[in-house]
């Protein structure tokens, strides 16, 4: 989603990443020094006296620790703002990233050669539309239909920390935080705002087989077919320290509103839950856990919502999610998009946060 200063209130952003992988150079490297080595032996005279490693072992016997030796390859998350790469095999995708690129850096050359010393966020989004109009590429926002509206009561289905009012609980498919190994700056607004702007905050992400995965006809409130067996693992970051994570809970558990035994235990057990969050690949697994890390959540940002919630008419997802009832048309349209062109739902991650 892109920024709109003129409208005052809070907004959800979205940055969609496709996975490639590129060749591991530690066993590449390994493989070509054993045929290296291999075509040195075989000049020799195989004699380990000497000194020579590759009179360690034959000619042949080099060849067969290269054949031996594995050729793997490492995940590489890249921005997706186009909706023509959704449909791309994964080779096209990485050369028409490197193409933007090119074309991204030769507009910030411009714009320093015009006496523009940095490029903020208006330049990356101009960088942005000049790409696609270069090349002819669609803004993918298109496919994902309302997500990104401004919905105060849809928020929660995505961060915990965004519920507000809503009884609406956040998807099982969702993980709380950045993933570590997200897309770097490109040179052009890849769908998002700067990962250290400081007005964005509760941070998360899921993959798009995990948010295809989820049922919109159940009960928002509810926690079945949400998606849980499709949540990312992997080394996420978190806007907190866990130094400021408990500053918080004490001035939660001081608070007047937090007398309450139950609720000063649920408040602890949220503040564990976001701790353990920190150090961990998996993330928070106990159902238990995530409860009360939502209501951590709702009391940190001091929406009350552990106290007091109004009654509101029971709701499905969809229903929550979008007033006009297109949502699951849009997305199974997307997904049939994606596996049509033989692509892999589970390459495709979805970035989300909020700004004030």
């Amino acid at each position: 989603g892109k920024l709109d200063r003129t409208r005052m209130g809070t907004d959800m952003h979205l940055r969609l990443e496709r996975r490639t992988f590129r060749l591991d150079e530690a066993t590449s490297r390994t493989r070509l020094v054993a045929l290296i080595l291999a075509k040195r032996a075989s000049r020799g005279g195989g004699n380990a006296a000497h000194g020579k490693p590759w009179d360690l072992l034959s000619s042949d016997l080099w060849v067969r620790v290269a054949q031996l030796c594995p050729i793997t390859h490492q995940p590489v998350w890249m921005a997706c703002p186009f909706a023509d790469w959704l449909v791309i095999a994964a080779k096209s995708f990485r050369e028409q990233v490197l193409r933007a690129e090119s074309a991204a850096a030769e507009f910030r050359a411009q714009q320093v050669r015009e006496g523009v010393a940095e490029c903020d966020f208006d330049d990356e989004e101009l960088a942005r539309r000049l790409v696609a109009e270069k090349f002819g590429l669609k803004d993918v926002e298109s496919k994902f239909g309302c997500l990104g509206d401004r919905n105060y009561n849809a928020f929660g289905l995505f961060s915990a920390g965004m519920r507000w009012r809503s009884q609406a609980k956040q998807l099982g498919c969702m993980r709380e935080g950045w993933p570590k190994n997200r897309s770097q700056f490109v040179g052009f607004e890849g769908g998002f705002m700067s990962d250290d702007n400081p007005d964005i905050h509760s941070h998360c992400f899921c993959t798009l087989d995990g948010l295809f995965s989820v049922d919109w006809d159940v009960d928002s409130a509810s926690e079945h077919r949400n998606g849980f067996h499709l949540r990312p693992k992997g080394p996420v970051e978190f806007v907190q320290s866990a130094a400021s994570i408990q500053a918080s809970l004490q001035k939660m558990l001081e608070s007047e509103e937090c007398k309450d035994d139950q609720v000063r235990a649920q408040l602890v057990r949220g503040a564990e839950a976001r701790a353990a969050e920190l150090h961990s690949d998996e993330g928070t697994a106990n159902r238990e856990d995530l409860h009360a890390f939502d209501a951590f959540e709702d009391a940190q940002w001091g929406w009350g919502s552990l106290f007091v919630r109004p009654p509101v008419p029971p709701q499905t997802r969809g229903e929550v999610l979008d007033r006009f009832g297109t949502i699951k048309e849009h997305l199974k349209a997307l997904e049939g998009l994606i596996t049509e062109a033989d692509n892999d739902p589970a390459d495709f991650r979805l970035l989300v946060a909020f700004d004030n």
